[in-house]
């Protein structure tokens, strides 16, 4: 009996590792559409954007904005935006990445919106980074979010103060599902030993 109690613990042990480090189905597909702006602004929510060419990585299309002021990227729905409603999985993590290039210097920003909340703002984050006399330089940002419903609306939000802000290669991807915690797992095996010695028990009287 001891054996047999020893190479059943040992198994659920097994099961519960294997369970944790399964990675999600999900993982590495591709949610936004358009993301490098080949086709435009094709897919995009947008508001005070413009499709701009030559503005992009390695001077390819982006999506670009002059709106100048703080406004431009405080307000969920305002200012001058681009976004997109993808689906989700509540409790599942998401990597969101873009880059970010700019023309002039001082004072710019952009702002992110997931699910209804700001989570980030950044002041100057590319400032001279696109030179039109060789391949633009843009910089990359990345964001890991979590999803609490099956669908989930981000925004990007921009402003330079006097010139050109502009965004590409915007990609959502999943990169953990929703697993039970550790202790959870643990519970779980010792429910299933506790049913199955019980079922041991019931058979010997």
């Amino acid at each position: 009996m001891k054996n047999t109690f020893a190479k059943l613990v040992s198994s659920a042990a097994a099961v519960a590792v294997v369970t944790l480090a399964a990675p999600s189905a999900m993982a590495g597909v591709e949610l936004v559409t358009n993301g490098d702006f080949s086709s435009g602004l094709t897919g995009w929510d947008n508001q005070g954007m413009s499709f701009g060419n030559n503005w992009g990585a390695g001077g390819s299309t982006a999506a670009v904005t002059g709106c100048v002021g703080h406004n431009c990227v405080s307000t969920l729905h305002g200012g001058a935006y681009i976004g997109q409603t993808i689906a989700t999985t509540a409790g599942a993590t998401y990597n969101l990445s873009f880059l970010v290039g700019e023309n002039y210097g001082p004072t710019s920003e952009f702002s992110v919106f997931w699910n209804g909340s700001m989570v980030a703002d950044v002041l100057n984050p590319a400032n001279f980074s696109l030179n039109f006399a060789t391949n633009p330089g843009m910089v990359g940002f990345s964001y890991n979010l979590l999803a609490d419903s099956a669908t989930t609306t981000f925004e990007i939000h921009g402003r330079q103060d006097p010139a050109g802000i502009s965004f590409d290669n915007v990609s959502v991807e999943q990169v953990s599902g929703a697993v039970p915690e550790p202790a959870s797992m643990l519970l779980l095996g010792i429910g299933m030993l506790g049913a199955f010695a019980g079922r041991k028990a019931a058979k010997r009287k």
